[in-house]
């Protein structure tokens, strides 16, 4: 890519507008790298040409900066919450960046501003150029978050005991629940375990089976779990990888 350290650079001086020592922020530039990374190299796979690879590497750059901010003013990455992470993300980027400074045009960067919105939540319209892209992106984010947890880097402790009977239902139907809240640790585990079903790419899903990695779900939560709701996740575990494709 031509821009490619241009590109990092004003990132990086974005970034250091927030506090680099909190490890919150660090663990979340550190994602926004392997998202970045990951577009570019589904891009690839797709044959795409420079300028669309290199506004894929830029999608992945951008697509988390309302975390930055939500970190700074909430302490916390839950949407339900306060504020959704991808509205206040297309106000980081309007606010923070010029097309200049992202070495793209106009038209991109208002497609940019859309693909921060809706990588969070989903699209009913008929944009067909923001549709060819956004599926990059969710892939892209869902992937570095599968194997964040499979790698056992992602904890609940702090979640209540229990469950949603919606969200499980929503797991078993391989429905996405990214925008659901999720108050319990059963909950979110079935939230980071949605994150399997946005990958639109089956070299990923081929991964997910290959490299076992419901099962390294299922090692990196029970340690949280009473034993009901080991049972109950262990089910889901066992559905999903005889039925995943």
């Amino acid at each position: 890519m031509k821009h490619f350290h241009e590109i990092n650079k004003v990132f990086w001086n974005f970034v250091h507008k927030y506090d680099t020592d909190d490890i919150s922020i660090q663990k979340k530039f550190i994602h926004t790298f392997v998202v970045a990374n990951n577009c570019f190299d589904i891009a690839s796979s797709l044959g795409y040409n420079e300028e669309e690879t290199e506004f894929c590497y830029i999608m992945g750059i951008c697509h988390d900066l309302g975390r930055f901010e939500q970190w700074k003013k909430y302490k916390t990455y839950d949407d339900s919450k306060f504020e959704n992470h991808g509205d206040m993300g297309k106000v980081m980027l309007l606010s923070h960046f010029t097309p200049e400074d992202l070495f793209i045009t106009q038209e991109q960067y208002d497609l940019l501003a859309e693909t921060i919105v809706y990588h969070v939540r989903e699209y009913k319209g008929d944009n067909q150029i923001l549709l060819k892209y956004l599926p990059i992106i969710h892939s892209a984010d869902a992937y570095s978050n599968v194997v964040n947890v499979a790698q056992g880097n992602h904890y609940i402790a702090d979640y209540a005991n229990g469950y949603s009977q919606e969200m499980l239902d929503k797991i078993y139907n391989f429905e996405k629940v990214y925008s659901m809240p999720s108050n319990t640790k059963l909950d979110r585990i079935f939230k980071s375990l949605g994150n399997t079903f946005c990958l639109y790419f089956d070299y990923m899903r081929k991964e997910v089976i290959s490299k076992n990695y419901f099962e390294h779900y299922y090692t990196t939560y029970e340690r949280h779990l009473i034993d009901e709701e080991k049972q109950i996740l262990r089910d889901v575990i066992d559905y999903l990888k005889k039925n995943y494709k």
